[in-house]
């Protein structure tokens, strides 16, 4: 397995094998210093398979010891440490090899952060980023179901293994009046998956009222007859949801 990368959800089996020896040496394997099949511990055992444990033949029980230990490759085992000690009766010093684990996962999920509300003049800016994934995941935008880039892109290692990558996305959306909501979506893309790990998130799209415009109703100007009833009219023009309108008298 030296140099082998597994994939997350494969699985291998190690096997450790010693030649020769007698009386018949016994072999333990190791996970990061800690035995993890003792049944090979015991100095009377000629041959031991976890996946097989009878002998297959004469010969294998006179001329060989064979261990094997099945590894589901996990994104916790990825930089694990598995070694083989061999022992013997002729001697005090454990023989032993090992061989690290190299395991490529894809981020399970993916974060959206960003405002739920924005004006129809506003740039839509988001950020979305992975957990951690080995090698970094690449990220993608979609806006209204339409491919429109990476965003601006950074990886960083994360302290408990893996690499996070976040993308922050600023986009304008064309002049419209009739986008009341935006829908937009980041993919994250991995050599050890096929699938496409994504979340989507929306905005309410708002649009401004107008400037008011306060006139007098039936009059030609702005000035009136003092101790005479006017009405005033105050209009705005757009907005959406509807604005309110309120009175300020200012003495």
């Amino acid at each position: 397995m030296t140099g082998e990368v597994l994939r997350e959800g494969e699985s291998r089996v190690l096997t450790c094998q010693v030649m020769g020896g007698h009386p018949h040496p016994w072999v333990t394997w190791y996970r990061h210093g800690r035995p993890i099949n003792l049944t090979s511990m015991m100095r009377d055992t000629l041959a031991v398979s976890l996946t097989s444990p009878r002998v297959t033949s004469r010969r294998l029980e006179e001329e060989e010891v064979r261990v094997k230990q099945l590894v589901r490759a996990t994104r916790e085992e990825d930089g694990a440490v598995y070694e083989c000690r061999v022992n013997s009766h002729l001697s005090e010093q454990s023989l032993t090899t090992n061989v690290t684990l190299t395991v490529h996962y894809a981020p399970s999920t993916v974060t959206v952060k960003g405002p739920r509300v924005m004006t129809d003049d506003q740039h839509l800016t988001l950020t979305c980023f992975t957990n951690p994934a080995k090698p970094p995941a690449a990220i993608t935008w979609l806006i209204q179901g339409t491919e429109i880039g990476t965003g601006l892109s950074t990886v960083r290692e994360d302290e408990g293994g893996g690499w996070v990558t976040s993308s922050k996305l600023t986009h304008h959306l064309p002049e419209s009046h009739n986008i009341t909501q935006v829908t937009a979506e980041c993919r994250a893309h991995h050599s050890a998956t096929r699938k496409v790990i994504n979340k989507r998130w929306s905005l309410k799209v708002i649009k401004r009222p107008g400037k008011p415009v306060v006139k007098i109703e039936g009059g030609d100007g702005s000035e009136v007859v003092a101790g005479s009833r006017v009405r005033l009219l105050c209009s705005s023009l757009g907005g959406r949801p509807q604005p309110s309108v309120t009175w300020v008298l200012s003495q």
